[in-house]
């Protein structure tokens, strides 16, 4: 069996089911009251929990002996129950919160932790969680890992199964109706609920659905009388062709991989530029339009600098990560919280590829195994090696030989301002700092105008380069990448950088694995996630 694998297939055919499928009728319901979001759920778990497992649950928790002031936070029921004192909670209401009345230290009598108050980020993060109205998951035994996932399990759930052709299900047959292989499915479930298909629908209704799905525009009114008058049998099957062949079918689809791909043009000013965002943004265009097949289309955003044969301009593609946020790493700070940062990126990134491209919160297994997908910490930092083995930069859209000579270029000026970094930054400053900052900004501008070449269009891209944060001198920090150096990590015990268990190799997931997993070899190992991801 051959399976079409172009990007035209896999967007288009979910929206062309909406099209095709009968309308059911439409039954009403009573309003249920609003519940905690998936983000504010996502923002208790990834943000809130780890704080109070990492700051609180000696003295509140089951394994606590004894539990200080009847106060447990381990379980949901226990949170919005309180402790001896009475509720902890207001929900969106921080300000009158015992909580955050005890973590900001303004009653003498209530001051939590009692030995040394928090840092003003993690209150603001509590605080943060109050206005929200305190959203907490079902109640369930929280911040334990508990056994680790089993994976054997978790490989018969349905969708860790291979996908395999359904035979058709029986259904009754209607005049002109089922027509395609889809339609017996839905005619099938249909029957299950007693419910008819709807009419047909009217073609001038038909060719503004498909023009809205396929293009985001309406059809001109010229396009609808000729498709009203068509009375060929394929006139819609020739509609579509002409509506994937339009240049506007990849800008609206785009649109949508791209909001997968947070992609955004702007950003703060102090962090990296995006002033050439656009070329990936116009890659996903042409990708789409030119209809190249789905497992391309993913390989090249993880790993178009890896595969054989692309031509440079398609370097553009890897802005899917190239583009990744990146966090103030003020060198003035110890390398354990500047590690904390550069482990907030990773974490970013890990979620992206898992919720693109395999639908599953792989940030959950920063800090224990997942709670419910089987999905272990020690995947979540295989692959985290792959991404720390890997370093964003902007990438010369010129031949190998002329970006080399700029990349040249590029180093030394990143050289020179680390050292503008350290005078400026120097305690006590010296005295002819000025001066030295004049000197060493003018050996930039110096070496930008001698590199021909050097304002060259660039595209957000990756190299294979490891990250080390490092201790420089006394008070400083920085960061050393080391190119062609792959590394593996130890996983981060509770995710915190500073406490590191056994290393783990780069790898695939587990339960996606077929046998055996094996780890990566190749470089940074961004080609064989991008391989194992399609395969």
């Amino acid at each position: 069996m051959t399976v079409d694998k172009s990007i035209a297939t896999v967007l288009v055919a979910a929206s062309l089911l909406v099209l095709a499928a009968p309308a059911s009728p439409t039954r009403s319901a009573e309003p249920s009251p609003p519940g905690p979001t998936e983000r504010d759920l996502e923002f208790y778990e990834r943000r809130v929990r780890p704080l109070l497992s990492r700051r609180c649950y000696k003295c509140h928790s089951q394994r606590s002996k004894p539990i200080e002031g009847g106060l447990r936070l381990d379980r949901a029921a226990a949170i919005r129950l309180g402790g001896d004192s009475g509720p902890l909670l207001i929900p969106k209401k921080p300000q009158q919160s015992r909580l955050i009345e005890a973590v900001e230290y303004r009653n003498a009598d209530l001051q939590m932790p009692p030995k040394a108050k928090l840092p003003a980020a993690e209150i603001a993060i509590l605080r943060e969680w109050v206005r929200r109205g305190a959203p907490l998951p079902k109640d369930r035994p929280l911040g334990t890992p508990g056994k680790s996932s089993d994976r054997k399990s978790g490989r018969e759930f349905w969708s860790f199964q291979p996908a395999h052709r359904q035979d058709l299900p029986p259904s009754p047959a209607t005049t002109g109706w089922p027509r395609r292989r889809i339609d017996h499915f839905i005619r099938a479930r249909l029957a299950q609920h007693r419910l008819a298909p709807s009419p047909e629908t009217d073609r001038r209704r038909l060719i503004r659905r498909l023009s809205f799905d396929l293009t985001g525009l309406p059809p001109t009114p010229a396009s609808v009388e000729a498709f009203v008058a068509d009375g060929n049998s394929d006139a819609c099957d020739r509609l579509v062709e002409r509506l994937l062949a339009n240049p506007h079918h990849g800008e609206h689809w785009a649109r949508l991989w791209l909001d997968l791909a947070r992609y955004s043009d702007t950003t703060a000013a102090w962090l990296k530029s995006t002033a050439q965002a656009w070329r990936y943004r116009d890659w996903v265009v042409e990708a789409i339009n030119d209809d190249l097949p789905f497992d391309e289309f993913i390989r090249r955003q993880l790993a178009a600098d890896q595969v054989d044969g692309l031509p440079i301009d398609q370097r553009r593609a890897l802005g899917f990560l190239g583009l990744s946020p990146t966090y103030w790493k003020e060198p003035r700070l110890a390398p354990d919280l500047i590690r904390r940062v550069v482990a907030e990126e990773w974490e970013e990134r890990i979620d992206t590829i898992g919720r693109t491209f395999l639908g599953l919160t792989l940030a959950c297994a920063r800090c224990h195994d997942h709670k419910f997908d089987p999905v272990s910490q020690a995947d979540y930092y295989a692959l985290a090696g792959v991404l720390a083995s890997s370093r964003l930069f902007d990438q010369p859209l010129l031949p190998p030989e002329r970006a080399r000579i700029v990349r040249d270029a590029d180093r030394r000026i990143a050289d020179l301002r680390r050292r503008v970094t350290q005078v400026t930054l120097r305690i006590p400053p010296p005295a002819d700092k000025k001066q030295q900052i004049q000197k060493l900004k003018a050996r930039i501008e110096q070496i930008q105008k001698a590199t021909p070449d050097y304002n060259a269009p660039r595209a957000h891209s990756l190299e294979d380069a490891s990250l080390f944060v490092l201790a420089d001198g006394q008070d400083m920090t920085r960061l050393e990448y080391r190119p062609g150096q792959a590394r593996d990590l130890a996983i981060h015990r509770r995710g915190n950088p500073s406490t590191p268990g056994p290393v783990v190799p780069r790898r695939f997931l587990e339960v996606l694995s077929p046998g055996k997993v094996q780890p990566f070899r190749k470089g940074s190992g961004r080609l064989e996630l991008a391989d194992a991801l399609v395969d």
